[in-house]
C-alpha cells in the first residue's frame, strides 16, 4: 500500500504543476494521461488488501521516469512556444459567428448515415441468421475474436461505416461550437442525428462500450476546447457539474450495455469496473517483475505499423498481436484481465531507454497537435486539428489500459482519417455545384 501511497501523491504533484502552468486550459495531454493514471492508483488503494497489491521498486521507476518526461517534454513545449500567449491570441479570434455549411449537403449525408446504419444491421442478421439484435452483435463478436471465421461487411458498406464514423467527429465539432456560441441552428438536430447513427453503427460490429466511450470523451475535449476559446477560461462548475452526471449514468449503464450488445450480464459490477480501471497496473507490476520471461525481438510498440508493413509486402502470415493481448492475469484467484498500460510496451521494447523517449515523443505529439489548434483557430470556421485532437484525446485516457496511442496514431486508418477530414470540411462548406436551391447554393 505504502507504494501505490508514494506513487499517487507523486502524480498529484505532477498534475498540479500541469495545471498551474497553463491555467486557462484544461484537457491538455498531460492532464489526460496524468487523471487516467492517477484514478487507477486510487483503484489500486481500494483492491490492494484483496489484490495482495504492492508495487516493486522496478515499477515505481518505469512509472515515474516515463511520466517526468512527459511532463518535462510538455512544460518545454509549453514554454518555448508560448502557448499561454497564443492561447490569449485564440481567444480573440473568436468573434462566435455562425459556420456556414450547405444544409442541403448535411441532409443528404444525413440521409446517408441512416441506409448505412440499415445496411449494417441487415448484414449482420444476414450473417447471424437471427433477427434479435442483440443476439445478433454477440454472434458477430465471437465470430471475429473466437472463432475467428467473422465475413467482413460488404467493401461498398465497409467504406460507408468509415466514412460515416469520421464525418461524425466533425459534426460534434459543428454542434458544439453552436452550443458554446449560443447558436439556434436548424442543422443542430441534423448533427445530432448524424452523431448517434455513427455511434450505432459503430457499436453494431464488434460490439465493444469503447467505441461509444471515445464519442463522449472526444465531445467533452472539443467542448472544453471551444468553451476557453470563448470565454478564456478552463472550465466553469456547471459544466464539471454535468460531466460528472454524465460519467455517472456512463458507469450506471455499463453493465446494462453488456446486454444491450448481446454479451451476457455482469455479475460483479464493481469488481468489473475495477479491473478496467485499475488492472492495468497491477498486471504491469506482474509484468515487470518477470519480464524476462516475455522477452521477443518483436517490436510492440509501433505492432500496427510493422504489421502494416508485412501486408504491404505480402507477408501477412508474420503478423502478430499486442504484447500479452491473449495472456489474462489474476491475482490471489481475483482476475485483473488483460490490459498492461502503455509502460509495458515500452520497456519490452528497450527497457528504461525506450520508456523516457516514446513517452517524450508522444507528449511532443500532443503539444504539437494542441499548438496547431490553438493557432489555427478561427471564429465562424471548422477547426481540423481540434477534431483531430479530440479524437486522439481518448487514446491518451486509455494509456492504462494498454498502448493505445502508438496503435492509433502510426497507422493508415489515422491517414484515412485526416485526409477524410479535410476532404468533408470541403464538402460542406464549399460551393462545389453551384447551383440555386431555393435561394441558396448548394
Amino acid at each position: 500500500m505504502v507504494s501505490i501511497i508514494f506513487l499517487t501523491c507523486v502524480l498529484t504533484t505532477m498534475l498540479a504543476i500541469c495545471m498551474l502552468s497553463f491555467k486557462r486550459y484544461l484537457l491538455t495531454p498531460q492532464f489526460g494521461l496524468l487523471v487516467c493514471f492517477i484514478l487507477a492508483l486510487i483503484g489500486c488503494m481500494i483492491y490492494a488488501k484483496r489484490w495482495n497489491l504492492e508495487f516493486s521498486a522496478i515499477t515505481l521507476l518505469v512509472v515515474l521516469a516515463g511520466f517526468a518526461s512527459i511532463v518535462f517534454v510538455s512544460l518545454f513545449f509549453q514554454h518555448k512556444y508560448r502557448l499561454n500567449g497564443n492561447l490569449a491570441e485564440a481567444v480573440r479570434r473568436n468573434d462566435g459567428s455562425e459556420i456556414s455549411v450547405k444544409k442541403v449537403r448535411v441532409i443528404i449525408w444525413t440521409v446517408i448515415q441512416v441506409v448505412n446504419l440499415y445496411l449494417v444491421i441487415q448484414f449482420l442478421r444476414t450473417q447471424t441468421g437471427t433477427l434479435s439484435l442483440q443476439v445478433a452483435i454477440n454472434s458477430y463478436r465471437n465470430s471475429i475474436y473466437l472463432t475467428g471465421d467473422a465475413v467482413a461487411l460488404p467493401f461498398f458498406t465497409r467504406v460507408i461505416r468509415s466514412m460515416c464514423i469520421y464525418s461524425s467527429y466533425l459534426f460534434l465539432y459543428l454542434l458544439f461550437y453552436n452550443a458554446v456560441n449560443k447558436i439556434k441552428s436548424k442543422l443542430n438536430k441534423y448533427y445530432i442525428i448524424n452523431i448517434v447513427c455513427a455511434a450505432v453503427t459503430s457499436l453494431l460490429i464488434g460490439g465493444s462500450r469503447g467505441s461509444l466511450l471515445q464519442y463522449l470523451i472526444a465531445g467533452l475535449a472539443i467542448y472544453f476546447t471551444l468553451y476557453t476559446f470563448k470565454y478564456y477560461r478552463a472550465f466553469s462548475f456547471k459544466q464539471v457539474f454535468y460531466a460528472l452526471v454524465i460519467a455517472g449514468v456512463f458507469l450506471l449503464l455499463f453493465g446494462q450495455m453488456s446486454e444491450w450488445l448481446g454479451r451476457g450480464e455482469v455479475e460483479e459490477l464493481g469488481d468489473t469496473l475495477f479491473t478496467y480501471l485499475s488492472g492495468g497496473m497491477a498486471n504491469l507490476d506482474t509484468y515487470l517483475r518477470h519480464s524476462e520471461f516475455y522477452k521477443t525481438d518483436r517490436n510492440y510498440t509501433f505492432v500496427e505499423l510493422v504489421n502494416f508493413y508485412y501486408r504491404l509486402t505480402g507477408q501477412g502470415h508474420l503478423q502478430y498481436r499486442g504484447l500479452l493481448s491473449d495472456v489474462y492475469m489474476s491475482r490471489r484467484g481475483f482476475g485483473t484481465g488483460n490490459i498492461y498500460t502503455m509502460f509495458a510496451s515500452y520497456y519490452h521494447d528497450g527497457e528504461m531507454a525506450a520508456v523516457v523517449l516514446y513517452c517524450a515523443l508522444m507528449a511532443f505529439i500532443g503539444q504539437w497537435l494542441l499548438k496547431m489548434t490553438i493557432n489555427s483557430f478561427r471564429g465562424g470556421r471548422i477547426n481540423i486539428p481540434m477534431v483531430i485532437y479530440g479524437y486522439l484525446f481518448f487514446d491518451y485516457i486509455q494509456c492504462n489500459f494498454s498502448n493505445r496511442f502508438y496503435y492509433q496514431f502510426f497507422t493508415v486508418n489515422m491517414l484515412k482519417f485526416v485526409v477524410f477530414l479535410i476532404a468533408f470540411k470541403f464538402f460542406l462548406t464549399t460551393d462545389l455545384i453551384k447551383i440555386d436551391y431555393k435561394g441558396q447554393r448548394i
